[in-house]
């Protein structure tokens, strides 16, 4: 038994299971509570916002959560660890500025421009992103922070759902819970990391320095793209194809399915920084245990999610969204393949300096999610666009498997 469980980060999985327990407290709890209020009409407004402001964090983000991770494990003194966070802050603080242009253009241009509020909100989420520290912790294994800060800002965000969101005009107060959850972690990362451990925001660095870190996390960043082609933005041009009652429709499933998801990453999260230190033999074995545990978990959840499917709508949803149910069966099926992915990509291709494989095979399937999830959108509506994440996220591990020997021959970066 001791043998069995040599190598798996115990407590590192722990804490992270904590973490994401937290994060189920505030779909679990608040979902029920917004949808009602809402309406499906307003809520699907909510989620087109919600997914909007998920791209943009994922551009400020640039891949540095895995690659930051990676160099963190990685570094041998504190010299080393401070200047991947100071580029990491500087290259983050570039992107937000592009964000700033996308979300005023959005502004101006869509049919979404009364939501004033909901836009301002947005920004400053974006902004706390720069500070994310998330990346540092997991890095160091010392997960109990991100623990703490988690919990306080679910707590925080359940609590004002429960008592500022009570009718279908509530669309900003529900936009601000929902990113509290992502503005109050960052903050208390930072703080904690400038007056407890020391590290300064800003050092002085080179441009060539800046450059060096962003072509470190391109590959990844280009993968988060093409990755976000087929679940965020298949939301917003489900939207503006269909109708805010079919987005309702495909975001509540996809909320669902994302809280029980969740379980898969707390075991990713904690092998990361400790497959990124080992090499050759003890590398593989290390990765094929971890692969193991992370796809029996999800063919076990799966099969959890779909025998409860109908008491899952009937209590977290209500009556108006079972017309939905088709949506959430296939976005729950995706979870297996969602678990080879990550099994493959960011414990193997990253590990191991394959991005670029990993860039190609996601350029690959989104090119060919944006042949036919338009198609399927038009003809199923929300299952279709639900049935188009599923096939490509299906591809997307199929070709995985397919070019895994390029990462048995080569070395790490």
């Amino acid at each position: 038994m001791r043998k069995l469980i040599k190598d798996i980060p115990i407590r590192s999985i722990f804490h992270l299971f904590l973490v994401r327990g937290s994060i189920y407290l505030f779909p679990f709890i608040t979902l029920p509570v917004i949808t009602k209020s809402l309406g499906v009409s307003n809520f699907g407004i909510l989620s087109i916002f919600l997914a909007a402001q998920q791209y943009m964090i994922m551009l400020v983000e640039y891949g540095f959560t895995l690659t930051g991770s990676r160099d963190i494990a990685r570094a041998e003194n504190k010299k080393q660890e401070q200047n991947v966070v100071t580029e990491i802050i500087y290259c983050r603080s570039l992107m937000f500025l592009l964000c700033v242009i996308c979300v005023g253009a959005g502004a101006i241009l869509t049919k979404y421009n009364e939501n004033t509020v909901c836009y301002f909100i947005m920004i400053v989420s974006i902004f706390s992103t720069i500070f994310n520290q998330s990346y540092f912790f997991i890095g160091k294994e010392k997960t109990g922070f991100i623990v703490i800060s988690s919990t306080i800002s679910r707590i925080l965000s359940i609590i004002f759902v429960l008592f500022f969101v009570k009718n279908k005009n509530d669309i900003d107060f529900a936009m601000l819970a929902y990113s509290f959850n992502i503005i109050i972690p960052n903050i208390l990362s930072i703080l904690y990391m400038v007056c407890k451990l020391n590290f300064s925001l800003f050092i002085r660095t080179t441009s060539i320095e800046i450059k060096k870190r962003f072509k470190s996390g391109f590959d990844i960043f280009i993968s988060n793209v093409f990755t976000n082609i087929y679940s965020s933005l298949t939301l917003v041009y489900l939207g503006f194809a269909k109708n805010p009652i079919e987005s309702g429709y495909y975001s509540s499933a996809d909320k669902l399915k994302g809280a029980a998801q969740g379980v898969l990453y707390p075991i990713a999260q904690a092998f990361f920084p400790r497959i990124s230190k080992v090499d050759s033999k003890d590398f593989f074995k290390l990765w094929f245990k971890s692969s193991c545990i992370l796809v029996s978990f999800a063919i076990v959840l799966v099969m959890i999610l779909i025998l409860l499917s109908d008491y899952v709508y009937k209590i977290f949803l209500g009556a108006e969204f079972i017309s939905g149910i088709s949506v959430y069966y296939a976005l729950s099926l995706s979870i297996i393949s969602i678990s080879f992915g990550i099994a493959f990509a960011q414990n193997l291709y990253l590990v191991r300096g394959q991005t670029k494989i990993l860039r190609t095979i996601y350029l690959v399937v989104s090119v060919l999610h944006l042949a036919y999830m338009p198609l399927l959108v038009h003809i199923y509506g929300a299952l279709g666009a639900a049935l188009s994440v599923l096939l490509t996220e299906t591809m997307a591990s199929i070709l995985m498997f397919i070019f895994r020997k390029r990462c048995y021959i080569c070395n790490q970066v």
